[in-house]
């Protein structure tokens, strides 16, 4: 029996190399982006991820990529889909009636195209509900029940970028389901990695542990950031005090350096929260991720008044060091405020034009100001002696510079 990965992105990758190594069928990649799907064929993985190439190498005979198109479902045991969803701000004035919309049509090319039993995992990140929102869809449409014609099960995935493959391999399983079928049966699928596996009915429960993940994870940096802008009109290094807030008192132990915080998934997944009311409306959770949201344009302000009529220096673009991803970071958010109020602004990331990810075209629209570049030695002559240097995501090569 085969095992289909429906999108080849940072969460779906890491899952078809891992899945290789230990599921005993065929496992297929699929994804709709054909050019992708070409590179991947011919072995270019231009996507910094530890251990992916390996995996991928060591396990080939065990996988083919298809376009979604090509894939013939009729042959496929068990489906795991791991597209994004598309979760901003805009659940705080009601969830989106077409947010369910891509699932809906990868479900739709699944069943369409011959699947009809084995499993349906849902890995991304889901508003509450999503998981039996779908299960009435498919019955609806096609007559199909969960733990009779098929096992439907959301088992959140929990990666950190640039670790997927190990974390994929060792994090515990959280498997939600609407029925102990279902469980039983997605279970048996991660069961095979050497992680603990937990099963959860109703799926609500792991549709929440996603969303307590990067919620909390949140949280806790808008609170570091509301104590720097507090010791900001203070007068005094916010560093300095949280350093000594932390000074041998465990309890302070988790709490972290202020500094923007972006990301596809800590920058958008709190929103999903939005429609539940609480003692606060909208939920703390919310209110953290917006009050990050708004560090933006006070970080942009700061960065204009420093340089006055200097030119600027932007070195990194990802949302955090060493990761090839810009998608939702605070860089690219913070330079858009800066681009049309300052003189000159040279940018220099090197990862930019890697991947999918690190496309230049983020940075289309900018204006004449920005001038931006792999090549770090271009960059520094670009910018000239009297920049004023933005480290937005450090790396070992800025510190030498």
């Amino acid at each position: 029996m085969s095992l289909v990965v429906v999108g080849l992105g940072r969460v779906g990758l890491p899952m078809v190399a891992v899945f290789a190594k230990y599921f005993d069928g065929e496992v297929l990649g699929v994804d709709v982006d054909a050019e992708w799907v070409e590179a991947l064929r011919s072995g270019r993985v231009k996507m910094v991820e530890e251990g992916l190439f390996e995996y991928l190498s060591a396990y080939r005979h065990k996988i083919r990529f298809k376009t979604l198109s090509e894939d013939d479902f009729s042959r496929v045991g068990h489906v795991v889909v791991a597209i994004g969803v598309d979760i901003n701000s805009g659940f705080c004035g009601g969830a989106p009636p077409d947010y369910l919309t891509p699932l809906y049509k990868v479900v739709e090319a699944a069943v369409e195209g011959g699947w009809r039993s084995g499993v349906l995992v849902l890995r991304p990140t889901v508003p509450i509900g999503t998981t039996r929102a779908l299960a009435k869809y498919i019955e609806r449409r096609w007559g199909l029940k969960p733990g009779v014609d098929y096992y439907l099960a959301y088992v959140p995935e929990r990666l950190l970028e640039g670790r997927g493959v190990f974390e994929e391999e060792t994090l515990p399983k959280v498997v939600g389901c609407l029925e102990k079928r279902s469980c039983g049966e997605a279970a048996k699928l991660f069961k095979k990695f050497p992680s603990k596996v937990v099963t959860a009915i109703p799926p609500e429960k792991a549709e929440l542990v996603k969303l307590i993940d990067n919620s909390w994870r949140n949280y806790r940096f808008a609170f570091a950031n509301e104590m720097a802008l507090i010791a900001e009109q203070l007068g005094l290094d916010a560093h300095e005090v949280i350093d000594l807030a932390k000074l041998h008192y465990p309890r302070n132990a988790d709490l972290p350096k202020p500094g923007p915080v972006s990301g596809y998934c800590l920058g958008k997944d709190p929103y999903a929260l939005c429609g539940f009311k609480t003692l606060h409306n909208p939920p703390l959770a919310v209110i953290a991720r917006m009050f990050n949201d708004d560090l933006y344009s006070h970080l942009a302000r700061t960065i204009l008044k420093l340089a006055g009529d200097a030119p600027i220096l932007l070195l990194g673009l990802s949302y955090k060091a060493d990761v090839d991803d810009y998608r939702m970071s605070h860089a690219i958010e913070i330079l858009k405020r800066v681009a049309p109020q300052a003189r000159r602004v040279v940018v220099h990331d090197p990862y930019l034009g890697l991947n999918r990810y690190t496309d230049a075209k983020l940075l289309h629209g900018l204006g004449p100001a920005v001038f931006y570049t792999a090549d770090l030695e271009e960059a520094l002559n670009a910018a000239g002696g009297a920049a004023l240097a933005v480290i937005s995501t450090p790396r070992t090569v800025y510190k030498k510079t």
